[in-house]
């Protein structure tokens, strides 16, 4: 049915791009970032985009295989039928990592199948990222002292404890420290 009416309004049919991206998984550099994705154990070079490139891959691959199931998730998860994996394919596209309603910050979430340091670890790189992103933009975009704050992520927060991690992160890629940066009187 599908195809008949995308045909007719002249669109693609809706799996010709999980296709597509499914021949992706072809190459060499996709299956090496896909062994990543499986143990969760990520390359830190562009991590933020190796984990999001790795989990769209991931997605789009249960997609195709399982299109009834993201048509309407809810009923395939509670109808019982034949398809014993409807519990794991909901598992493997949760957040990647979670907020609690009862505290404050940003955890890593459980994965079955995938070991605990190794999500840590991909945690910890994850969000340092964001925090190099975070510094890097005000550096290049902003006036002024570097606001570190990341209240957001921290359950029990200290200010001191913030700007640590972010001067670390920082210092670890640019090999400057945040507080040698000197802020020039306007001319």
């Amino acid at each position: 049915m599908s195809a008949e009416l995308t045909e007719y309004a002249g669109y693609d049919h809706p799996l010709s791009a999980l296709i597509a991206i499914a021949e992706w998984g072809e190459q060499p550099a996709v299956k090496a970032l896909m062994e990543e994705h499986k143990t969760f154990e990520f390359r830190k070079i562009n991590l933020p985009i190796r984990v999001f490139l790795s989990h769209f891959l991931s997605f789009s691959a249960d997609r195709l295989e399982h299109p009834e199931f993201f048509c309407w998730p809810g009923i395939w998860k509670t109808s019982g039928g034949s398809k014993p994996d409807r519990t794991a394919v909901w598992l493997r596209h949760l957040s990647l990592f979670a907020d609690r309603g009862d505290k404050p910050g940003v955890y890593p979430r459980r994965w079955p199948g995938r070991d605990d340091r190794a999500v840590k670890d991909t945690f910890d790189s994850f969000y340092g990222s964001m925090a190099l992103y975070d510094l890097t933009r005000q550096w290049i975009l902003e006036e002024g002292a570097f606001v570190r704050d990341y209240k957001w992520l921290f359950e029990n927060y200290s200010q001191d404890r913030a700007d640590a991690w972010a001067e670390d992160t920082f210092q670890q890629v640019y090999g400057i420290s945040l507080s040698d940066f000197r802020i020039l009187p306007a001319v």
